[in-house]
């Protein structure tokens, strides 16, 4: 394993090396993972600086968090892409190893937030959430809650790799959803007035 650690002085050194890229493209700085709020502190520092820079911001998260952790960030936040896994607490808690509580939680807080646009993402795994009844029911959370937009992610392998990396063990056995049931789903979420896309 390699890394390093950075300051946030540090890292906004080099983020503004694409600072004319970010402004032409209209794009700015995403926190993603792993977990950024595994370090609120440092993710609300980050964030923070971002904005002062006039940058868009955004977090790809699993909302695994508290209310005080969001009162913490959402102040430096312009967008939050969500993962919704699975709306039944204990099929989640089988596959995740925690139930669906405090996601769901962050959801309706996030949805509650006006300035903040919150985007839902389902990572796609057949044999954990690849019907059409378990995607409906996501779909109709995100109606329920005014979310405009929802993105299924396809599953892949690739961590595959990481764990081999890690010296662990690759369990996972799901297969790859095919492009004819992504389709599928996608038509799912779009009956409840959702705008969808398939990856994200």
């Amino acid at each position: 394993m390699t890394g390093r650690e950075w300051s946030v002085d540090e890292l906004i050194n080099e983020l503004k090396k694409d600072e004319i890229h970010y402004r032409k493209s209209n794009g700015g700085i995403t926190l993603s993972g792993g977990e950024p709020l595994a370090q609120p502190e440092f993710a609300r520092d980050l964030l923070k600086a971002c904005k002062a820079n006039g940058w868009h911001t955004a977090i790809e998260t699993s909302g695994v968090t508290t209310e005080e952790v969001w009162d913490m960030l959402l102040p430096h936040l312009d967008m939050v892409l969500l993962d919704i896994k699975h709306m039944n607490a204990n099929k989640h808690k089988k596959f995740t190893g925690l139930d669906n509580k405090s996601v769901l939680r962050s959801a309706m807080k996030l949805a509650s937030v006006a300035r903040t646009e919150l985007i839902l993402r389902v990572p796609v795994v057949p044999g954990f959430n690849d019907e059409t009844l378990e995607i409906a029911e996501i779909a109709c959370l995100a109606k329920i809650l005014g979310v405009k937009k929802l993105h299924l992610l396809p599953y892949h392998p690739y961590g595959e790799k990481k764990y081999g990396d890690l010296g662990m063990k690759f369990d996972l056995t799901f297969t790859v959803p095919t492009a004819d049931l992504m389709q599928e789903l996608k038509t799912v979420v779009e009956k409840f007035e959702v705008v969808c896309q398939i990856g994200g």
